[in-house]
């Protein structure tokens, strides 16, 4: 190469993914830009700078802290973790002020790889997100609030509930059941358990509308699962109005919260092998597969 017309050309970081579409619907919802896409390989860019993200089937799992990180130099790094934390990605280092005179924070992508929004301790100048994101009002609304469930609360559960059990026959009508009459009734009921030391009910709530929920609880040793003592969520939903601004994200650290303070040692779940958005949420949680369900039907 005789010349570079930039010399940030010199450098470019590239890291590996394990399933590029689900990378870069992360990396656009935090405002990089693709530049380009040829097959398992796509080139996005932040502010001009270019970032290479590239598809390895045979990458391992990421397991515990960030392999590495990058950081990213913003104008008011306090409006993008604000944005981040709607994303409901995992933080590794929560926002604070460093004695080496940033503001910053980081989160770790799908893969392990620490993303480090920092910006000078000085007044910001403006907002850090780049204009794509400043235009789109979905990312400005306000975070909603989590708080456990009232008996109040019960008409716009049971509404929830019946679509989570809607959805999931959509995913496997033999295997799950349908929403029948008696569907609201099921969830209605969770009234009665609102007392019980080892129940977690929690939603989250905007502008005083309940847009979503979480039911989860304190279980002993299972023999049949092979398990120890666990806190096990049972039932995680979004309003569809609401999704994709990291709403799922907030109710299951919560709850998770919740467990812990329980005691519970460890956290179980199970999720529909088609739904593909949750177990990208759980995921992007620590969740690990551990155990897979499988049916047969026995129909003559």
């Amino acid at each position: 190469m005789d010349s570079l017309s930039e010399l940030g050309d010199q450098l470019v970081v590239e890291i590996f993914v394990r399933d590029l579409d689900r990378s870069l619907a992360i990396y656009t919802a935090l405002g990089f830009t693709v530049g380009r896409r040829d097959g398992n390989f796509a080139a996005l860019s932040w502010e001009g700078r270019e970032f290479f993200l590239d598809q390895r089937s045979d990458l391992a799992p990421a397991r515990g802290p960030a392999r590495s990180n990058v950081r990213i130099l913003v104008r008011d790094v306090d409006a993008v973790w604000a944005h981040v934390q709607r994303l409901g990605l995992r933080v590794e280092q929560p926002i604070e002020d460093r004695y080496y005179g940033l503001r910053d924070f980081t989160v770790v992508d799908l893969d392990g790889f620490g993303l480090r929004f920092a910006g000078p301790l000085s007044h910001p100048l403006s907002s850090g997100l780049p204009e794509s994101l400043l235009s789109n009002h979905e990312y400005l609304s306000a975070p909603p609030g989590i708080r456990p469930a009232t008996s109040a609360d019960f008409a716009a559960i049971g509404r929830l509930g019946e679509l989570l059990v809607r959805n999931h026959h959509d995913f496997d009508p033999e295997r799950f059941l349908p929403v029948t009459s008696g569907t609201t009734q099921v969830y209605d009921s969770f009234g009665t358990k609102l007392d019980e030391p080892n129940t977690i009910i929690l939603v989250a709530e905007r502008d005083g509308e309940v847009i979503g929920f979480t039911y989860a609880g304190l279980e002993e040793t299972d023999y049949m699962a092979l398990r120890g003592p666990a806190g096990a969520l049972y039932d995680i939903v979004v309003d569809p109005a609401h999704r994709g601004q990291g709403i799922g994200r907030l109710l299951l650290d919560a709850t998770l919260e919740k467990l812990k303070a329980l005691g519970a040692p460890r956290v179980v779940l199970s999720t529909a092998e088609k739904n593909v958005a949750a177990q990208r949420l759980f995921e992007g949680a620590g969740f690990r597969r551990t155990m897979i369900e499988m049916t047969r039907e026995l129909k003559d």
